[in-house]
């Protein structure tokens, strides 16, 4: 089978996160059975395409212009040539119900909602507010793949009918039994450091974490526009690392005491359960994805979205010893249903079906 994605990022972008590791992850086990394409947006010092484990790769135009390049290479290259198309969207989908006649899938992990307020630019976080549900709405008789059950209800809502749903998988595989942690207080924060992931609220929670436990040590890891903000406000006892090399976050993750996790909105929530993988904890945010990712009272906690809120969660499990490992026993447990290659065989077993 020869199947083409549409994305606006490929995984090789700097500005990749957590969806693009999916989708890399899915496509990297698809290709070994099946012909892949992956178009997407270029990005400063990129090839304008490539082939990196099994995946064809064609970049064009930039964050807003892909789409449109989309619907040129699909006519100039594509059509009548490829098996099936998935349209990914990430804020934007490439409006495929308008030009593509076959067989096609609609790949969506959620909805932007407050990500226009957040992260785009007036008047155009209005204006694509407003049409959001507008274009979403345009593939209710698309066959469509979420990774969450509580997303899949949403789009149900709104008159979906044939939505499959494919766990996010994970590239670190879970330990056999608890480590041993940091002696002293560890809490942790990873992800983008922009506004829809609210690093500045983890970093409001660990200073009203350490005004109750003194002894408390903080990382920051990721990257992003807020860094130099967060960096700024950030008391000696929390360092902001930035991006780190892989071998670094697993260590700082298996020594982690908990991870924090607020926001606005995540499709799932990837940090989740790499730290679960390690029988770290979460506290996050009450919020779509962690709801999913995070099994309240089991191997986290689940809290109103306010640092305050963040923070008197932490200070209750950092104070239970008892009560922490436990759930970092439940997160260890929790942590082995994911694997990318489970999560490739569902997407897989979707496409595959008749349509």
């Amino acid at each position: 089978m020869r199947i083409l994605l549409l994305n606006w990022r490929d995984i090789k972008n700097p500005s990749a996160g957590g969806a693009e590791i999916n989708t890399y992850e899915t496509l990297r086990h698809l290709a070994k059975t099946h012909e892949v394409w992956q178009f997407s947006s270029a990005f400063p010092g990129c090839k304008k395409e490539e082939r990196y484990d099994g995946i064809n790769v064609i970049r064009r135009g930039n964050f807003l212009t892909v789409y449109f390049w989309a619907f040129w290479e699909y006519f100039r290259r594509f059509r009548g040539k490829v098996d099936i198309v998935v349209d990914e969207c990430n804020t934007l989908p490439f409006f495929t119900p308008m030009y593509v006649k076959g067989k096609k899938i609609f790949f969506i992990h959620q909805m932007a909602r407050e990500f226009w307020d957040l992260e785009v630019a007036f008047p155009f976080s209005k204006i694509g507010k407003m049409l959001e549900p507008f274009f979403i709405r345009m593939y209710r008789k698309t066959k469509t793949i979420t990774v969450t059950e509580s997303f899949k209800k949403e789009l149900e809502e709104m008159g979906f009918f044939d939505v499959g749903v494919v766990l996010s998988g994970s590239s670190i595989k879970p330990l056999e039994k608890m480590p041993p942690k940091q002696k002293e207080p560890l809490v942790v924060f990873l992800g983008r450091l922009k506004r829809a992931k609210k690093p500045d609220d983890a970093l409001a929670a660990m200073k009203k974490i350490h005004e109750k436990i003194p002894s408390m040590q903080g990382i920051i890891m990721g990257e992003g526009y807020l860094r130099e903000e967060i960096g700024k406000n950030a008391p000696e006892y929390v360092q902001v690392l930035g991006k780190v090399a892989q071998q670094r976050k697993v260590e700082i993750l298996k020594s982690a005491s908990l991870l924090l996790v607020p926001g606005v909105r995540e499709g799932w929530g990837l940090v989740v359960i790499e730290a679960n993988s390690f029988g770290t904890p979460c506290v996050g945010y009450g919020i779509d994805g962690l709801r999913d990712s995070i099994v309240d009272g089991k191997t986290g906690v689940l809290v109103e979205c306010n640092p305050d809120a963040m923070a008197d969660a932490a200070v209750k499990m950092l104070q239970d010893g008892k009560r922490r490992r436990e759930l970092g026993e439940n997160c260890l447990e929790w942590s082995r249903n994911f694997s990318w290659e489970k999560s490739a065989k569902g997407f897989q077993k979707i496409i595959e079906a008749p349509f």
